[in-house]
């Protein structure tokens, strides 16, 4: 490999990377959460911040949500791992309570531009 090969390879790294970061992202839609696999909660995250509450295996989970985004405010766990992450609001992220048994994953709504018969 020569020392042209080389920069040709990194520029296209390089590139490869800023698209990588710079795509934009999907805000999402709406949450569903979970209790040991089965949907409890389907929140709609285009309104103004509510509060919800939900049992988990160890006791009442608190979920704020809205304007896109949604977080675990209050739970009972060892560590409050859930509760520390904070706000999410990207399409596909997850908050996962493990001690609680309790998921919440952020969807999107596609919507159709055409229909091509």
């Amino acid at each position: 490999m020569n020392k042209a090969d080389k920069i040709v390879v990194l520029l296209l790294l390089g590139i490869g990377i800023l698209f990588f970061f710079l795509k934009p992202k999907k805000k999402s839609s709406y949450a569903e959460v979970y209790l040991k696999n089965e949907r409890i909660l389907t929140i709609d995250l285009h309104t103004e911040i509510r509060t919800y509450t939900v049992n988990g295996t160890l006791g009442k989970v608190i979920i704020e949500a809205g304007e896109g985004k949604i977080r675990v405010v209050e739970e009972n766990s060892p560590n409050h791992i859930c509760s520390k992450q904070g706000w999410v609001s990207q399409v596909d992220d997850t908050i996962i309570c493990l001690p609680n048994e309790i998921i919440i994953e952020l969807s999107g709504k596609e919507k159709l531009d055409t229909i091509v018969k």
